[in-house]
C-alpha cells in the first residue's frame, strides 16, 4: 500500500495509507489537532554511495563506490553503459551488414 505524507496548518506530519483503489484526498483531518492536513510534496531520497555489499558478478564483497571502481580496475571490469559510443558500434555494424547486402550508401567516391 502506497504512503501518503499528510502536513497541517500547525505543522504536524503524520503519513497515511491508502489503496491502489482508494481514493486519495488532498486534505484529511489532522489526527493530532483535527486542523485540515493536506498532502505534502517529498522528494525521494537518492543515496550517493553504494552501501557494502555482496556484488555476485564479482564474487566479492564491495565497500562502496570508490571500492567497486577500484575492483573493476584490477579485474579488467567496467559498467556496461549502453552510450553514445555504444550506438556508434551498433550503428557501423549495421551499415557494414547492409553494405553486405548491397543496401548500404554509397560513398562519395563511388561503390567498391
Amino acid at each position: 500500500m502506497p504512503l501518503y505524507p499528510y502536513r497541517c496548518e500547525a505543522g504536524h506530519e503524520s503519513d497515511e495509507f491508502f489503496h491502489m483503489q482508494d481514493e486519495k484526498p488532498w486534505a484529511i483531518p489532522c489526527a493530532t489537532c483535527g486542523q485540515p492536513a493536506t498532502r505534502a510534496v517529498v522528494l525521494p531520497t537518492i543515496r550517493a554511495d553504494i552501501p557494502e555489499h555482496f556484488n555476485e558478478t564479482l564474487g566479492m564483497t564491495v565497500r562502496g563506490r570508490t571500492h567497486l571502481k577500484t575492483l573493476q580496475h584490477d579485474l579488467g571490469c567496467q559498467d556496461f553503459e549502453p552510450s553514445s559510443k555504444l550506438r556508434e558500434e551498433l550503428d557501423e555494424s549495421r551499415a557494414k551488414a547492409l553494405h553486405k547486402q548491397g543496401r548500404g550508401r554509397v560513398s562519395a567516391g563511388g561503390p567498391r
